[in-house]
């Protein structure tokens, strides 16, 4: 078959396989300028392998080899995933386009003896992995301990660590294992130019995913240890640490929100299953939108002229889970038409109830419990609150009653003796004039 292509900027990609398809040979060239007849030669045995070698016992799961392309307009690139470094080989032709950055990829992810957990991660600048080779020291990792809360009977943890160049692009692919829900794992990282994004997903026994929470991205040092935790209530609106937030962001004359409505008490992001959802968009007290989802969705043609808008969310959850089971939400803010080109984050703010409790996300009833409250922004920063009030429910929001501020910020709240639940419910005003109310049903839960 012959094909005839215009003039213009191309990559070049192709792949071998040999050995009755047991042996795969990728090539590339990242930088042809097709402006005449060209030929190439992709020639498998001027492959070179790519070797990594863990510091102890442990099998490959994940072999995730390739590259990535950042032009001007567009990210693009390829690979090959394998579960055998020993199958691949790779080769480069030329150099990518002086406009263009190429960032090759050497993301393996292996499982040690006792549930350990390696990510060994590298993304090489300039050019393709052919003929990468590593050999892992202990010292030259990072551990970290994982710890996992409890969720509902039955249900069981899928656990996924990622990895992303610390310059440059790259796509990469994840390896989901199994972790127990209470429970624990040690994870050993590499660190040369690498962060890392980890998440737990909360899944019943058929696959079906309930919820999913996900950590802000990490860089480690080698030879440092660390814990990173998740699943821990108070679950409601919250942000993940981010300098690139786009939870609640305009474009034009469009906004678009994708706010995490269950992030955990550890400021892991989450998202959650529903039963019922709704999403009201008002521009100046009217309304302007109506979405049935947890405050994400797209809301077109909005007014261009500066105004107040509200955002407004209610979720409710089902029988899979005994907190948050409700959360209702709203923000006002200010916004005005803004270059297409531009997508600049709104001024959505959060409130964060961040009681310490027990391993089953409960407090003592009949005695006094401190919820410090916490006013972030969509990035997770901090912010210091113009005004603060907060409520508590002891009968799942059928009456509130006011709770006095200590230490400016923090709740103090009186448990009955005879309470099993408590709701929460805070209202802040930022500095600039931003509000949020929220209301958690069954935050968390009371012991005798």
């Amino acid at each position: 078959m012959t094909t005839r292509l215009p003039k213009g900027r191309y990559l070049i990609e192709g792949a071998v396989y040999t050995q009755a398809g047991s042996r795969a040979h990728l090539t590339a060239h990242p930088g042809v300028v097709l402006d005449r007849d060209l030929s190439f030669t992709m020639d498998p045995r001027t492959g070179k392998p790519v070797e990594v070698a863990p510091p102890a016992s442990a099998r490959l799961e994940l072999g995730d080899i390739g590259y990535a392309i950042q032009s001007r307009t567009r990210l693009f690139g390829g690979g090959m995933l394998i579960n055998d470094l020993n199958v691949l080989t790779i080769a480069q032709l030329g150099r990518p386009h002086k406009d263009d950055i190429l960032t090759g990829k050497v993301n393996t992810q292996w499982a040690g003896p006792g549930g350990e957990a390696y990510g060994l991660a590298w993304f090489p600048a300039g050019k393709m992995p052919a003929g990468f080779t590593r050999t892992v020291q202990k010292r030259d990792l990072a551990t970290a301990r994982a710890e996992f809360g409890a969720t509902t009977k039955g249900h069981i943890g899928r656990r996924s660590v990622s990895p992303s160049p610390t310059s440059g692009n790259a796509f990469v692919w994840s390896l989901l294992s199994d972790v127990p829900l209470p429970g624990a794992r040690t994870e050993h990282y590499s660190t040369d130019g690498t962060v890392w994004t980890g998440s737990v997903n909360q899944t019943d026994t058929d696959g079906t995913i309930h919820a999913v929470w996900t950590a802000p991205p990490q860089t480690y040092q080698a030879g440092r240890r660390y814990t990173a935790r998740y699943i821990d209530a108070v679950y409601g609106p919250g942000a993940a640490s981010s300098e690139n937030a786009t939870l609640a962001q305009r474009r034009g004359d469009t906004i678009s929100i994708n706010v995490p409505m269950f992030t955990d008490g550890n400021g892991n992001a989450g998202f959650s299953r529903t039963d019922q959802a709704t999403t009201k968009l008002y521009y100046n007290g009217k309304l302007i939108g109506e979405i049935a989802a947890p405050a994400s969705g797209t809301f077109e043609n909005v007014p261009p002229k500066a105004g107040v808008y509200r955002l407004a969310t209610s979720v409710v959850r089902g029988a899979a889970f005994d907190l948050s089971t409700r959360i209702d939400a709203e923000w006002t803010f200010r916004s005005a038409h803004v270059r297409d080109r531009q997508a600049p984050a709104l001024d959505v703010i959060f409130v964060r109830f961040l009681p310490r409790l027990e391993a089953d996300d409960s407090a003592k009833a009949g005695r006094v419990q401190l919820v410090p409250l916490q006013l972030q922004d969509q990035r997770g920063a901090t912010l210091r609150p113009k005004l603060l009030s907060a409520e508590v429910s002891y009968d799942e929001g059928k009456t509130w009653r006011q709770v006095p501020l200590v230490a400016s910020h923090t709740a103090k709240l009186s448990h009955p003796k005879n309470a099993s639940t408590v709701s929460l419910r805070a209202s802040a005003t930022d500095a600039d004039g931003n509000t949020v109310k929220e209301t958690v049903i069954r935050a968390y839960k009371l012991r005798p």
